[in-house]
């Protein structure tokens, strides 16, 4: 499976094309990473409000997977002989994971189109880093001098997933935030303890990334200060977790 995109104005379009036979793509990602100075500009708008009905990060909560599927039509986004199919598995703790995936429902032809997404349904870091710059900035530049350049454009969808969450219901992207998993199995979600069952190497990765998702809380009291993320919102450790783990997985 490939995927590719052609630019056209200021149009991006993102297809997947099948290799032949049956496809399969799991854990669909609504990001894409691009450069900054590639993104058009945009207005600076304060996204957060006080909404009552926001999304419950809580393990226990329900995906409402369905009405993402009909978001995801209503704002253009179109696949092609392919539904979106659950599975489920014992998590080895007396629950069950769910999964969802998208299958083919029957054999298509080797470089057949099979899923396109607008570009303006994709959060793309680059766009956000422009619109956001203001409250950023800062926090970037404390990120640069950590050594930790290479990942300001997944702190940038960190803070745009914490935006978006705050604003309820009123955000453009509620059901989709409503749709992911609440429960994740990466270092940022491990314990101390948990790294401590792993191989050396595995254990690296994920103390390395939960170390990524510390410094990303530090940097996010820069943000804090412009007004631009609730205090709330910045002490709620299972939100912040449960932002990182989101962009984490899917970028």
């Amino acid at each position: 499976v490939a995927s590719h995109q052609t630019t056209h104005g200021t149009m991006t379009k993102a297809f997947l094309f099948a290799a032949g036979g049956y496809f399969l793509l799991k854990s669909t990602s609504a990001f894409q990473a691009t450069s900054p100075a590639a993104a058009r500009s945009s207005p600076l708008v304060r996204l957060h409000s006080s909404v009552a009905s926001v999304v419950s990060v809580g393990e226990d909560a329900a995906r409402d997977v369905g009405s993402m599927d009909m978001w995801a039509t209503n704002v253009g986004i179109q696949r092609d002989g392919c539904d979106l199919t659950a599975t489920y598995e014992e998590d080895g703790y007396g629950g069950m994971t769910e999964d969802w995936s998208l299958v083919t429902s029957q054999p298509i032809s080797a470089g057949s189109p099979v899923l396109f997404v607008p570009a303006d349904a994709i959060l793309s870091s680059g766009i956000i880093r422009n619109e956001l710059y203001t409250f950023l900035s800062s926090a970037e530049a404390s990120l640069t001098d950590l050594g930790m350049e290479q990942d300001i454009p997944l702190f940038a969808l960190f803070v745009k997933v914490l935006a978006e969450y705050e604003r309820g219901e009123m955000s453009s992207y509620y059901y989709w935030l409503n749709s992911l998993p609440r429960k994740f199995n990466n270092g940022a979600a491990m314990t101390y303890s948990c790294f401590e069952c792993l191989l050396p190497y595995a254990a690296q990765l994920a103390e390395t990334e939960r170390n990524t998702f510390s410094k990303f809380r530090e940097a996010l009291d820069m943000v804090l200060v412009t007004g631009f993320i609730d205090k709330k919102t910045r002490s709620n450790m299972n939100v912040l977790k449960w932002a990182f783990n989101v962009v984490a997985t899917r970028s």
